[in-house]
């Protein structure tokens, strides 16, 4: 093979120059003995240190389609420096023939490469998490996970001994299931002890190619222990937090009923127009800062995806936050030198190149995000409910809790939270907050991005801008009001030169916070679950937050 791809950074190539999806299979997928094993098994946990380009995903991938179409996969990788998209595109080139439509459909759903745990399903029946940041870090966060397949492919421990550690091979051992194997290319000596040291049968065998050697291996003690998902949910609350808790649990092969007190999902905070897929910021990549980029990647990808078939107002316009004072400026140029991320995630761009990017006159630097997007929330919430149990003008009460026939519920009743007794001490309270809608003009038509400047400007859709919002902690009025417009419409003329501006609609709705606005979400008591307070970034926070109440695959601090 040639121009095979190489690290700069440990100044090692990611697979063989000879024929990389070989040595993939003869390493990982034969040395795990894997061609005579799926045929027999319903489902499988791999998980693999280093993921590269993915192509030992798709190797096995490969195989699962041949030997048994209809096992399930969970397929879970570490890497702490994940390539962009183009990058393995290119790199998996030569293999485009065999994996047919496999890399534009897992590329599809590849996440942006920020820190965290990034869960998706490729398939029905194949999940693939991706977890990015270094693994002596993220291993010992992950729970919920019996491996049954180790595949070892970090760069060659000479270069990259950081990946080869003790702590990576005791929590290889706290995550496997019984008789878990391993396999891995490289037979170094310090690898061969540490994984004996950590209770694993460890033997050499035949290397691929001319590497003479190789390490292959089972585990000998007791298995890892994960509880079920629930058979049966119910989830308390239409609006996004509850359709995206049954959206997730669907998939997790849950049966998920919603009760819905109103006539209609997404009747409050959740129904409004328009909505803005963004992350909050945070100038260091603090704990709730890696949260809400993490979120942000994996709802812009799963909209991206649902949008493929469904139609819910999804475009990709991009963001611009204008740094209208010294300290948002600060705060953004800090972000970007301290987080580190590519360009294609995010930037600071000069007052010129924000007013090309937006195709109308800006006189302020910007943060820009060219993957943010725009959704219409209540067409979303329809999408994500499809295929669950939707029980409208139905109250579910805190008494309804006895009842035996649900395995689990998840409370998602926003501002009814002062309904159950358990949410009564978790320092939740209402904001109200009001949309404006405006006329789309010849002037305002050109906006190709949304922009944000303490309030917000969407890009025209269906002859209208959505402008917004209030934040009014001490009101609680869902009527609209002349006055909020008129604060809107201030603000947005403060941020973006308009000459003319014309209110068409409003609308008023009620959000529910904490003291911290951060989310408030995890396990309340045994078989009672939350998800709430995801104020104005819900559109980004919901998903992230739903895998973390049951079975999460990351332990976090940031959760009950």
């Amino acid at each position: 093979m040639q121009d095979v791809p190489r690290s700069k950074r440990f100044d090692d190539i990611y697979f063989s120059k000879e024929n990389g999806l070989e040595e993939s299979r003869f390493v990982f997928l034969q040395g795990n003995l894997l061609e005579e094993r799926l045929p027999a098994l319903k489902n499988i946990t791999i998980a693999e240190t280093g993921f590269g380009t993915g192509l030992n995903f798709l190797a096995l991938w490969d195989l699962a389609e041949k030997t048994n179409p209809e096992i399930k996969i969970h397929y879970v990788s570490y890497e702490q420096y994940p390539l962009d998209k183009e990058a393995i595109r290119g790199a998996l080139t030569p293999w485009s023939h065999i994996f047919s439509t496999k890399i534009d459909t897992y590329l599809n759903v590849y996440p942006m490469e920020v820190p965290g745990f990034h869960t998706i399903y490729v398939t029905d029946n194949i999940k693939l998490s991706l977890v990015f940041g270094d693994i002596n870090e993220t291993l010992p966060q992950t729970q919920n996970i019996a491996v049954d397949a180790w595949f070892l492919d970090g760069f060659t421990p000479a270069k990259n001994p950081e990946m080869w550690t003790e702590t990576v091979f005791r929590n290889m051992a706290r995550l496997s299931a019984k008789d878990a194997t391993f396999a891995t290319f490289t037979s170094a000596g310090f690898v061969k002890r540490g994984l004996h040291d950590a209770g694993f049968q460890v033997e050499k065998s035949k290397g691929f190619s001319n590497k003479r050697e190789r390490l292959i291996g089972y585990w000998q003690g007791e298995g890892a222990k994960v509880s079920a998902i629930p058979k049966k949910v119910a989830i308390i609350g239409g609006g996004l937090a509850g359709c995206a808790a049954a959206y997730w649990l669907g998939q997790e092969g849950a049966e998920a009923t919603i009760f819905e007190k109103g006539p209609v999902l997404a009747g409050g905070a959740s129904g409004n127009p328009i909505g803005m897929v963004n992350p909050r910021f945070y100038k260091f990549p603090e704990e709730q800062g890696l949260y809400y980029m993490a979120a942000y990647s994996d709802a812009v990808t799963t909209y991206k995806n649902l949008a493929q078939s469904h139609d819910f107002g999804f475009r990709q316009c991009g963001a611009l936050h204008l740094c209208t004072d010294e300290e948002k400026q600060e705060r953004f140029e800090g972000l970007v030198e301290n987080w580190c991320l590519p360009k294609h995630i995010l930037e600071i761009v000069d007052a010129g190149t924000a007013s090309e990017l937006a195709n109308i006159p800006l006189d302020k630097p910007a943060l820009h995000l060219p993957q943010s997007a725009m959704v219409s929330p209540a067409a979303l919430c329809q999408v994500l409910v499809n295929g669950s149990d939707v029980r409208l003008n139905t109250e579910f009460q805190q008494s309804d809790m006895n009842s035996n026939e649900y395995d689990a519920v998840v409370l998602t009743c926003g501002t009814g939270f002062k309904g159950f007794d358990m949410l009564n001490n978790k320092d939740l309270h209402t904001v109200r907050g009001q949309l404006t809608l405006i006329e789309a003009t010849e002037e305002t038509r050109k906006l190709q991005k949304s922009i944000h400047y303490g309030g917000y400007i969407s890009p025209e859709i269906d002859n209208g801008h959505a402008v917004g919002a209030t934040y009014q902690k001490w009101l609680d009025t869902e009527e609209a009001m002349e006055e909020d417009n008129a604060y809107n419409i201030e603000k947005l003329r403060e941020a973006v030169s308009l000459r003319e501006v014309k209110v068409i609609d409003a609308r008023a709705s009620m959000r529910v916070t904490t003291k911290q606005r951060f989310p408030l979400f995890g396990n309340l008591e045994e078989g009672v679950y939350c998800s709430l307070a995801h104020g104005s970034h819900g559109l980004s926070t919901v998903l992230k937050t739903t895998k973390a109440l049951i079975n999460p695959l990351e332990k976090s601090q940031l959760s009950l």
